[in-house]
């Protein structure tokens, strides 16, 4: 974490406080140097999972906490006084390259590249593996029994498959995740609880954000990507 943003954070901080640092954070740096140097893009990632949480579990307040390896990345404290030490984790394509991709989009012109249907098929096909292969990494270093997993799952379906994702994510939890106190997931919007008492289902509850139905682009050749949503 970059100096002038250490002392702020890695003390108890209201929930706020995190949206106001990242916004900050994204004025001071530009985009290619948060995207593209590898320190600051991992500071960038982890404070923006903190805020996500806090924003969708309607946290009171948390804090960073330093690097050893072997705890969490942040802390969070519930309303209902519940704290969590969460270990953070992206969950991704196999090979992708946050820098390269924007290094790519920086020469398109307008920042846009096609995105047809067929690549939202085939990344759909790689989330289990995905979910499943960060989970066993994130167990197999042995963390504290009280500390907790946050998956950030970062492969986008525009909505579409949203029930067979969301028990996939319950499914791969349920096989891995008797590592941690608890493991949550982000993804398209939402915070999921997935383990224990998964909060997916008809009648359990969802935390943030709903699920925009897209089926209807089907027809269409291509959809936009652009810079803003390779990390919002």
């Amino acid at each position: 974490m970059p100096v002038q943003f250490e002392d702020l954070l890695y003390e108890w901080r209201p929930a706020k406080t995190f949206a106001r640092v990242l916004s900050g954070m994204r004025s001071t740096y530009s985009a290619k140097d948060l995207f593209t140097v590898p320190a600051l893009n991992r500071s960038h990632r982890e404070l923006w999972a903190a805020r996500e949480f806090c924003q969708k579990a309607s946290a009171r307040k948390a804090q960073m906490t330093r690097e050893d390896g072997k705890s969490s990345d942040f802390d969070v404290m519930l309303r209902d006084g519940t704290r969590l030490r969460l270990q953070f984790v992206e969950a991704d394509v196999p090979g992708r390259r946050r820098g390269d991709e924007y290094r790519m989009l920086a020469g398109m012109p307008n920042g846009v590249e096609a995105d047809p249907y067929s690549e939202w098929v085939a990344r759909r096909s790689m989330i289990p593996e995905a979910l499943e292969s960060c989970i066993r990494s994130k167990v197999s270093k042995g963390y504290p029994a009280d500390v907790s997993l946050l998956i950030y799952l970062n492969i986008g379906t525009y909505g579409e498959w949203s029930t067979e994702i969301e028990r996939e994510m319950v499914a791969a939890a349920r096989k891995f995740g008797s590592g941690f106190r608890s493991v949550w997931v982000i993804w398209s919007g939402k915070l999921y609880r997935v383990w224990p008492n998964p909060s997916v289902g008809e009648s359990g509850p969802m935390f943030g954000g709903e699920h925009v139905p897209l089926g209807r682009w089907r027809d269409r050749l291509a959809a936009r990507r652009t810079f803003r949503e390779l990390f919002e």
